[in-house]
């Protein structure tokens, strides 16, 4: 029994050592780094084989002695595996019999261990009538991701009923977790969609997440800020359903200290969430419905005023018929995905009328908090914007 001391696992251990020492003398060729990097993956495909080779194996021996771990949950807690690398061992390993030419072609480097598992998992589910010799032609000319879809018409044309109930099953594994955390308000997101209910979410994310003017964000950032943008609008339009007769809303709860940013008053309160900055309070407040309460010394409601709404109505129809969309120069996005904004803010003393008001993307709402400066210029009786950054940008700029 070899075990961890086994002569060749020393060797491919010394090996990798001396592999690791030549790649350092490549480390400042571009054209090189590729070819090495070529090669490697070529070897550590035969590898991930081997280790394939023997997950089948293990997964006969665990089946055998009837052990509560299944050979995946082994894999990756004794060999630090994620699931899903884990799962395509297990399923090479297991069916590597049927799948000859596949394992000829790896070995020989014409295809690699990801274009492997995907012929084998087709070779199981197709079963009878599979043609092992095209997919290997596809997989040899083809992207894992490109030969992934290929995978998948040839299961939906051999065994459309089957994959059909792959969809329901997709379906009733779908879910979504909203996690807060404590110290900070940030909320965590994980889930998992069907390829329809992701298709629509993944159409819409990528439709809003283009680059917009003076934009510097990450196309990560940009996706979130999609997200976001799409749970307003769904918001703002009435579109999700009242729960006690109460439309859904964000709430957050402040004094006038804190939203004219006085030191040392009390934050502001995010429901849900907790205690937020002036900042953030001034760009929530900007679109939104105010009610007035009144407390006495002992923090007691003494009175409540009407809701008052901030550009609803005729006035906002106003600002959409003026300005279309956005107003920051360059910027496309339409008047229904903008929030109004006021040229001179509410809570020092702005009107909320349209000559005090303009229509902002979320975006570039929140450049102008961070302090990019608006000017107004006029034209042919309509407004025109110039944006100038902050003082601190010129620095930044000026210190690289």
């Amino acid at each position: 029994m070899l075990g961890e001391g086994g002569r060749a696992l020393r060797e491919l251990s010394e090996a990798i050592g001396a592999v690791g020492t030549e790649a350092a003398l490549v480390a400042d060729d571009e054209k090189a780094m590729l070819a090495f990097l070529t090669a490697l993956r070529g070897q550590l495909n035969r590898g991930e084989l081997v280790f394939a080779t023997l997950a089948g194996r293990y997964s006969s021996v665990l089946e055998r002695d009837d052990v509560s771990l299944t050979p995946i949950e082994s894999l990756r807690y004794d060999c630090n595996m994620a699931s899903g690398a884990a799962a395509a061992a297990v399923n090479v390993g297991e069916h590597l019999d049927v799948v000859p030419l596949s394992r000829a072609a790896l070995d020989q480097g014409r295809i690699g261990f990801a274009h492997l598992n995907l012929i084998t998992y087709t070779a199981k589910f197709v079963g009878e009538g599979f043609d092992e010799a095209r997919l290997v032609r596809k997989a040899e000319e083809s992207t894992v991701t490109a030969f992934a879809r290929i995978c998948r018409r040839v299961r939906y044309q051999a065994r459309p009923a089957l994959c059909e109930q792959e969809e329901r099953e997709l379906h009733e594994a779908r879910f979504l977790e909203l996690t807060t955390r404590d110290e900070d308000g940030a909320v965590w997101l994980r889930g998992m969609l069907d390829a329809e209910g992701g298709a629509y979410v993944r159409t819409a994310i990528e439709n809003l997440s283009q680059p917009l003017p003076n934009d510097d964000r990450l196309v990560a950032q940009r996706k979130a800020d999609a997200l976001v943008e799409i749970a307003r609008l769904a918001l703002d339009e009435g579109q999700a359903p009242q729960r006690g007769t109460v439309r859904p809303h964000v709430q957050v709860t402040a004094s006038l200290d804190a939203l004219l940013g006085v030191h040392g008053a009390e934050p502001a309160e995010l429901e849900g969430s907790g205690p937020i900055s002036s900042e953030m309070l001034r760009r929530i407040a900007g679109d939104c419905s105010v009610r007035r309460l009144l407390l006495n010394e002992d923090s007691l409601v003494i009175d409540v005023g009407r809701e008052r709404r901030v550009y609803r109505g005729a006035t906002r129809l106003a600002l959409e018929h003026r300005d279309r969309g956005c107003v920051w120069p360059g910027c496309t996005r339409p008047a229904r995905f903008c929030q109004s904004d006021h040229d001179r803010e509410w809570w020092l003393g702005g009107e909320t009328n349209v000559e005090n008001g303009r229509l902002l993307c979320r975006y570039h709402h929140r450049l102008r908090s961070e302090g990019w400066q608006m000017t107004r210029l006029t034209e042919d009786g309509r407004p025109r914007w110039v944006v100038t950054p902050p003082r601190w940008t010129f620095a930044d700029a000026g210190s690289a």
